[in-house]
C-alpha cells in the first residue's frame, strides 16, 4: 500500500496516522514502513520529506531507523551521501533532540554525520552537534549529566574529528 501511494498521498496519509494514539500494532505498523521506505541510505534523498513527520508520530522506531542507516557506514560513505540525505537525516535528528527517549541517540548519531560531513554553513550537522553541547540548549532533552557521558565516551574512544568536535 504505502509504496503505491505518490509522494503527496503518501505525505498525507502518514500525517494522518501520526494523529492516532499508539499502539503496539501501529509502532509495528511504523517499524515496517521505516524499513520499506529507507531500507539504505541512498533511499533517504528519494523519500526524505516522509522522515520528519514519522519522527513526530514515532520518535523510537525513527530513530532505530536512523541507528540501522547511519552508523554501518564509514567516515567515507558518510561523507559522500547526497546533500539532500544529509539535509534530511540532519533535520530529522533535529526533531528527535526534542524527545527525551531519542535525544541522546540523535545527537550519537549526529556526531557521525558531522564526521563525515563535508558542508560548511550554520545549519550543518558540526554545528549542530556542537549547540547540543550548551548548558542552556532548550531543543535538547537530554539532561546535562548524559551530555557530558557522551563527551567522555567521545574523548575516551572516538576518533580523530570526533574528539576535534567534542
Amino acid at each position: 500500500l504505502i509504496v503505491s501511494l505518490d509522494g503527496p498521498a503518501r505525505l498525507r496519509f502518514f500525517r494522518r496516522l501520526s494523529e492516532i494514539h499508539a499502539t503496539a500494532k501501529l509502532e509495528r505498523f511504523w517499524n515496517d514502513a521505516l524499513r520499506t521506505l529507507f531500507p539504505n541510505a541512498g533511499s533517504v534523498a528519494a523519500c526524505g520529506e516522509l522522515l520528519p513527520v514519522i519522527s513526530e508520530a514515532a520518535p523510537t522506531e525513527t530513530l532505530r531507523c536512523l541507528q540501522r542507516i547511519i552508523e554501518p557506514l564509514s567516515v567515507d560513505e558518510r561523507s559522500v551521501l547526497q546533500s539532500e540525505a544529509q539535509r534530511c537525516l540532519r533535520d530529522t535528528l533535529r526533531s528527535l533532540l526534542f524527545f527525551e527517549r531519542t535525544s541522546t541517540g540523535a545527537i550519537r548519531l549526529l556526531l557521525l554525520l558531522a564526521e563525515g560531513e563535508s558542508e560548511d554553513w550554520a545549519g550543518d550537522s558540526s554545528n549542530l552537534f556542537i549547540a547540543c553541547f550548551s548548558p542552556l540548549q532548550p531543543q535538547v532533552a537530554a539532561g546535562l549529566d548524559e551530555r557530558l557521558a557522551i563527551l567522555r565516551e567521545i574523548l575516551d574512544s572516538g576518533s580523530g574529528k570526533q574528539k576535534l568536535l567534542a
